[in-house]
């Protein structure tokens, strides 16, 4: 009987040391194809990795040739840019945020449009990798109306913009949506002597939204609010909220839906007088609706549950075992996600003359 305990021990033992046969078969390296293209934008980026196998973080690469089909046909070849190379450089130097937001990788130049066949082709040596995309139909952005209030639901002691989004729907089809906010400043100082000089421009994109209380944008997620009653509790429970603003036209099917966002009013820049000379004050909000199809919706939800589950910072929780995360690939011969956006925006403008500051005595 011990020998028969014994050996049942010896078959435990070796089933606890059995090891994970990892992504068997596969080669070991494989070329990572990524690109998020858009149709309100002629220049569009394509990112190209290394991925090995054995390694944890993958290498970028800047001698692959990136070719682009539009239609079955060849459209161009994607090429790597500088900032100071780039051919949509902005002409003058006060446009900080393009130079320090500029991201490497291989740009093309071509306008998309509503029904094309996008296919991208990356090649390096004996590895290629390609992904193929169709433009869909965009849920169009019909108007935007305004109004300050001194009361929301969401935070206290700042004014707020609520804002309604009327939304027109894609007929006959399933669609997913993404709604962003970006705010653009320009600030121009008026010389008595001098000509007017451009003193700013610059642009802060996907502003903070605050959107809950709306069932279709929220998009099935939880709310903040739920999440901050949490955090005020022993768990340690991270709900999912709806980061990124993701949805689909469930609740609005082939017809219009008004939807209800909050601003907060302190988030917009305004500057001071200057001592010497006025100003013109100049800003703007555009709201962006995004249209994808069904693969980079489930992308950004994965995304969202590995940002909630620890998946992608520092530390990690244990909710990661109970509810894994998998990203959606469409890349042929290799690894990443290609996708591809239709937009419909609306933008608001607000301009403002601001008077120099009393002169001290004496000047």
């Amino acid at each position: 009987m011990k020998k028969i305990y014994l050996f049942c021990a010896l078959l435990l033992a070796a089933g606890c040391t059995s090891r994970l046969d990892l992504r068997s078969g596969e080669p070991e390296s494989l070329l990572v194809l990524n690109a998020r293209l858009r149709t309100d934008e002629s220049w569009h980026r394509v990112e190209v990795y290394m991925s090995k196998l054995r390694e944890t973080s993958c290498e970028y690469v800047d001698d692959a040739e990136v070719d682009v089909y539009i239609n079955g046909s060849l459209s161009c070849q994607a090429h790597t840019y500088t900032y100071e190379t780039f051919p949509a450089r902005p002409a003058n130097d006060y446009h900080q945020m393009f130079k320090y937001g500029f991201q490497a990788g291989y740009y093309f130049n071509a306008e998309l449009g509503e029904g094309d066949e996008i296919r991208i082709v990356a090649t390096r040596g004996e590895l290629q990798a390609s992904a193929q995309v169709t433009v869909p139909g965009a849920v169009e952005l019909l108007a935007v109306d305004t109004v300050t209030v001194k009361q929301n639901p969401y935070f206290d002691g700042s004014d707020a913009l609520e804002c309604t989004l009327k939304l027109k729907d894609v007929q006959g089809e399933d669609n997913w949506m993404r709604l962003l906010l970006d705010y653009h400043i320009e600030e121009v100082s008026h010389h008595n002597s001098a000509p007017d000089t451009l003193r700013m421009i610059t642009t802060m994109y996907n502003l903070p939204m605050y959107f809950d209380d709306d069932l279709n944008l929220r998009g099935g997620f939880h709310s903040s609010r739920e999440q901050s009653a949490l955090n005020e509790t022993a768990l340690n429970l991270p709900l999912v909220t709806n980061k990124y603003c993701i949805f689909t036209d469930d609740g609005f099917k082939d017809s219009e839906y008004k939807a209800l966002v909050y601003l907060k009013s302190n988030s917009f820049y305004i500057p001071l007088p200057h001592p010497d000379y006025d100003m013109s004050f100049t800003s703007s909000v555009t709201f962006r609706l995004l249209t994808f199809n069904r693969d980079e919706y489930l992308f950004y939800q994965a995304y969202t549950n590995a940002i909630t589950n620890g998946t992608l910072s520092a530390g990690t929780t244990s909710q990661i075992l109970f509810e894994p995360v998998t990203f959606p690939s469409n890349v042929d011969g290799g690894l990443g996600f290609v996708c591809v956006e239709s937009a419909s925006s609306i933008s608001l403008d607000f301009s403002r003359e601001i008077g120099s500051r009393p002169k001290p005595c004496g000047r």
